[in-house]
């Protein structure tokens, strides 16, 4: 699996909360080496312990919006996976179809999206 890279725009102080939780926003990056399962991340790429909400806009080329679709599959508090990962979803270009998973080795590092995550 690929690993995403996060970049936090909001690193000086004040610190932003949303009630007792912070909150951190920034971009984004897909992997070169895409596969099935998604592009993994850790906690700390966030500056966070836990993750309680991963908010990810559309993604897009050198700014230009585009037909993927992201999904998150969230790392498990309780002892399971420590990592999460970034699933990339596009069209089968048949109408009423389900977006597919994209295949593996897919070159997703032109990618980009806008995030929002809350924890602590």
């Amino acid at each position: 699996m690929g690993a995403i890279t996060v970049a936090v725009s909001n690193t000086t102080e004040p610190v932003d909360y949303f009630g007792s939780r912070k909150v951190v926003f920034g971009t984004i990056t897909m992997s070169s080496n895409y596969q099935a399962g998604g592009d993994t991340f850790t906690l700390s790429q966030f500056g966070l312990e836990e993750l309680s909400y991963l908010d990810i806009g559309p993604t897009a080329v050198n700014g230009t919006p585009n037909s993927y679709v992201l999904s998150v599959a969230y790392p498990n508090a309780t002892g399971g996976a420590a990592n999460g990962a970034i699933l990339a979803f596009g069209s089968s270009n048949t109408s009423g179809a389900a977006f597919p998973q994209v295949a593996n080795n897919t070159n997703l590092s032109a990618y980009t999206a806008q995030f929002m995550a809350i924890g602590w």
